[in-house]
C-alpha cells in the first residue's frame, strides 16, 4: 500500500488531530449562513496556512458537508503546482493520502483511465506530488467531513497547459463517472491592502461572469489553469456560480503592506 505522507503538517496546519479538530470545529461554528444550495457540483477553496485562509475555505466545506448525500463518490482535486514545472497534468499514483485524522482512499481506476487513454495530457510526476501544499491542505478538511463516507479522491496537479483539452476530458468524465470537482486557488499575492481588494474584486467578478476573455484579462489568482477548466465545464453544463466568502490576510494579521486574498465559491445546478 503506497501512501502519500504529510509534508506541510505543523506548518500549514496542526499535526495533532485533537488540536486540528478543535480548529476546524471553530471554523464551522463561526458560519451561520444557510445558502440554500442543495445540488453543488464544484467548489473553489484557498490553499494557504489554516490560520490565514481556512475560515474562508470552511464556507465551501461546510456546504459540502451538508450535501454529502447528493455528491458523487469521487472527488477530483484540481491544484496548481508551486515547485515543479511541467507541460501536462500530473496524476496521483498513490493508494492513499495521509491526514492527521486517517487516510483518504485514491480513485485508482480513474487515474489509470487518464494515464491510459490520454497519455499526452496526463502523466505522473512524484516530485510535484510529494511537495505540493495546494493539495495537502485540502485533505484534512476533506477527511473531517467524509469520515464515514465511501468517497474516493483523485488529485490532479496543473502547471502551464492548454486547458481546452483538459476541460473537455474532465467534462466527459463528469458525464461518464459523475465526479465532483474542488479547485485549490488563492487570489492576489503580496499587494498592499487596497490594491489587493481591487484585484481580488476583479478576479471574483470575472469568474462570476464566466466570461473567458474577461477572466484571462482581469484575474490575478494562484490556480488559474484549474479554475479555467472549471469555468468552461460550468458553461458546458449550465451551472450557476456563487461567492460564499471573501477575506484576505489583513483580516487576520492587520498588516496592510503584504496582503494575500482568499475566496470560497460554489458551482451548482
Amino acid at each position: 500500500m503506497l501512501s502519500r505522507k504529510m509534508t506541510v503538517s505543523n506548518i500549514f496546519y496542526p499535526w495533532d488531530k485533537i488540536i486540528l479538530k478543535e480548529m476546524i470545529d471553530d471554523f464551522f461554528n463561526n458560519i451561520n449562513q444557510d445558502f440554500g444550495i442543495t445540488n453543488p457540483k464544484a467548489l473553489v477553496c484557498p490553499h494557504a496556512w489554516y490560520i490565514y485562509s481556512w475560515q474562508v475555505a470552511s464556507y465551501s466545506y461546510k456546504l459540502l458537508q451538508k450535501n454529502l448525500e447528493n455528491i458523487p463518490k469521487t472527488i477530483v482535486l484540481l491544484c496548481p503546482t508551486h515547485y515543479v514545472d511541467f507541460l501536462w497534468v500530473s496524476v496521483w499514483l498513490y493508494d492513499e493520502l495521509e491526514t492527521p485524522f486517517w487516510n483518504l482512499e485514491v480513485d485508482k481506476t480513474l487515474w489509470k483511465n487518464l494515464l491510459t487513454n490520454y497519455p499526452e495530457f496526463f502523466k505522473t510526476n512524484f516530485e510535484s506530488q510529494d511537495k505540493e501544499h495546494s493539495l495537502e491542505v485540502q485533505l484534512p478538511l476533506l477527511k473531517y467531513i467524509i469520515w464515514k463516507q465511501d468517497i474516493k479522491i483523485l488529485p490532479l496537479i496543473f502547471w502551464q497547459i492548454n486547458p481546452m483539452e483538459i476541460w473537455n476530458i474532465l467534462n466527459d468524465l463528469l458525464k461518464e463517472k459523475n465526479i465532483f470537482l474542488i479547485i485549490s486557488a488563492d487570489l492576489s499575492h503580496y499587494q498592499d491592502y487596497f490594491t489587493a481588494i481591487n484585484l481580488d474584486k476583479k478576479s471574483i467578478n470575472s469568474f462570476l461572469s464566466k466570461d473567458l476573455k474577461d477572466i484571462i484579462k482581469n484575474t490575478n489568482t494562484c490556480g488559474l489553469y484549474p479554475w479555467l477548466c472549471l469555468n468552461q465545464i460550468a458553461i458546458l453544463n449550465d451551472w450557476n456560480v456563487k461567492l460564499l466568502k471573501y477575506l484576505n490576510s489583513w483580516d487576520i494579521t492587520w498588516n496592510k503592506d503584504r496582503v494575500v486574498g482568499y475566496s470560497s465559491l460554489v458551482y451548482y445546478k
